[in-house]
């Protein structure tokens, strides 16, 4: 498999450098946080641990892939990029299944470009067997990039090798500027060595007059301010600095596992959802011939894939209406806790947890600045439970510029 997926890389080869600049699409997606089958029994005690969770189906996400596979061979775009924690715990069975499930967009021509997450490599996995959870080794960095050899890294036009970054040409005017901050002995920090090595790709794409879209896994800007150490990369600033110098003016990530664009300095950061969340959306990267770019999310149609394939899960055949259902349990579950209190009317303890259920589910699908309850429901909180380390999350929520997420440039 890995031999075959190589040779298609490397057939599919580049455009020339004397045609002219062609419109081009991309689709980002990331956090598939894929878990083979092999590693779970599906039991009482594994899906206990993912209803209290964070709101990820992942008993359902080799379905999902399947799904997403399907319908972006039905798009067929120029490329797919995947920035990161594309498997739950970094086990070989699900990197491999994974590499599998993805080979027929290689084999459709389209370029894959994967990098890890911090889910991904060098740590531990587990397999769920009853109430056992058993630790077993996560892939080695080398073993991740011979896996997904044909998917990004045969193709590579060079590779970083401090870390699993990379350079991918999808033409001679475009290139993918792939940072891994995982891939590394120092973890979720873009270190000097890869800096170096990211500054002399620069250069060459600035000889060559190409555009320049940067991908990471960890968050180059901040996108909240309750999300910013460990979930934006460590010396950000220093890419930045780099980003300015050599006018790059894109980026994309992921790991927030919410819909979210940021913009500072003239560079935008947009941070992809987690695709195993409700509404299991991707995000299309249009790029006209003169290098202008729009941005818009999709979610993926697991219904209709599971109806056309035979499949008689009711969850599956009903599945925008069982995810979004599932992210809600967790968000409720979480807000129980916070609402047990015997001196809370029962009316304001029933909107209050309805207010935050619609206000999380909105914050990660990017439509929070649709939101029409937020000053009411975060003023019931504020009387309610003045005291509650839950209101800081919401205030931080109340913070964001009234924008959709799902959609750039902002008018």
């Amino acid at each position: 498999m890995l031999a075959f997926l190589t040779a298609l890389a490397t057939l599919s080869g580049c455009a020339s450098s004397k045609e002219p600049p062609k419109a081009l699409s991309i689709v980002f997606a990331s956090d598939l946080h894929h878990l083979s089958p092999e590693m779970t029994d599906y039991g009482e005690n594994f899906m206990d641990i993912i209803k209290h969770g964070d709101g990820k189906v992942t008993h359902y996400t080799t379905e999902i892939t399947k799904a997403f596979v399907s319908q972006i061979l039905s798009v067929s775009p120029d490329a797919v990029v995947l920035s990161g924690d594309i498997t739950l715990n970094g086990d070989a069975t699900s990197h491999e299944e994974l590499a599998v499930m993805l080979a027929p967009l290689v084999e459709a021509g389209i370029g894959v470009y994967v990098i890890p997450g911090n889910h991904d490599v060098d740590g531990t996995a587990y397999i769920f067997s009853g109430e056992d959870i058993l630790p077993i080794d996560a892939v080695t960095i080398p073993e991740f990039a011979e896996i997904y050899d044909g998917l990004g890294y045969s193709s590579a036009f060079s590779r970083d090798e401090s870390s699993l970054s990379y350079t991918a040409k999808l033409n001679e005017d475009l290139w993918l500027l792939m940072i891994d901050v995982n891939g590394n002995d120092a973890k979720s920090i873009i270190t000097e060595n890869t800096l170096s090595w990211a500054k002399k790709q620069l250069e060459k794409a600035k000889k060559a007059g190409a555009t320049v879209i940067g991908v990471s896994h960890q968050n180059l800007l901040v996108h909240s301010s309750r999300f910013q150490f460990g979930y934006q990369m460590v010396m950000a600033e220093d890419l930045i600095a780099l980003y300015k110098k050599y006018g790059v003016k894109t980026h994309f990530s992921g790991h927030l596992h919410i819909q979210h664009i940021q913009e500072e300095s003239g560079i935008t950061d947009i941070a992809s959802s987690c695709i195993a969340v409700s509404p299991s959306q991707y995000g299309v990267l249009s790029i006209a011939s003169d290098r202008s770019m729009s941005y818009q999310t999709y979610p993926v149609d697991v219904s209709a894939w599971a109806s056309q394939n035979g499949v008689t899960d009711e969850n599956l055949l009903n599945f925008a209406q069982y995810s979004a259902d599932f992210f809600d349990y967790t968000t409720e579950y979480k807000t129980i806790a916070r609402l047990e209190s015997d001196t809370l009317p029962e009316e304001d303890r029933e909107e209050m947890k309805a207010f935050a259920i619609e206000a999380n589910r909105r914050y990660f699908d990017g439509t929070l600045s649709i939101f029409l309850n937020f000053g009411s429901g975060l003023a019931l909180w504020k009387k309610n439970l003045p005291d509650s380390s839950y209101i800081s999350y919401i205030e931080s929520m109340a913070q964001e510029s009234p924008r959709d997420m799902n959609r750039w440039p902002w008018e």
